[in-house]
């Protein structure tokens, strides 16, 4: 099933967009702050796992990593999400850099039927057109916050 709200759109190699030739996610509707785009969803595996399926696909941790998410950001044995491959559309969900002066959602830990999930939810309003980012965070870009 498609999330409401949303699309994902090829973004114009030729932009001045940092993911130009990739693509993002895109609101079909207008978003209002604390509104819920949906859940992140993909395959759960633990982090040896991901990182031996890595090894294996010629991966380097760079990639592996693109579409990987930590159901808890509190647990440094959190099993992850791993959209690579699987998922839904929130797995197009940019960081906003290079895109917008802020994020205008984030990932939000929460439990649903006692199991450990992460949700997208929009933290500013989002304009129809207007592209869905989020911040993949200091990890992610391999810096130490200052």
């Amino acid at each position: 099933a498609r999330l409401p709200g949303v699309q994902v759109r090829s973004i114009r190699p030729d932009s001045q967009h940092p993911c130009g030739g990739e693509r993002g996610l895109f609101a079909t509707r207008r978003w209002h702050p604390h509104d819920i785009v949906g859940e992140y969803t993909g395959r759960v595996c633990s982090a040896e796992q991901a990182a031996e399926e890595s090894a294996r696909g010629g991966q380097s941790s760079a990639e592996a990593e693109e579409y990987r998410l930590a159901l808890s950001k509190s647990s440094s044995t959190s099993p992850f999400v791993q959209a690579r491959n699987a998922g839904n559309e929130t797995r197009f969900l940019n960081d906003f850099r290079g895109i917008s002066d802020e994020p205008n959602c984030t990932f939000s830990e929460a439990c649903i039927g006692g199991l450990p999930t992460v949700l997208v939810v929009v933290t500013a309003t989002v304009e129809e057109d207007e592209e869905l980012v989020v911040d993949y965070g200091d990890q992610y870009w391999g810096r130490t916050p200052s």
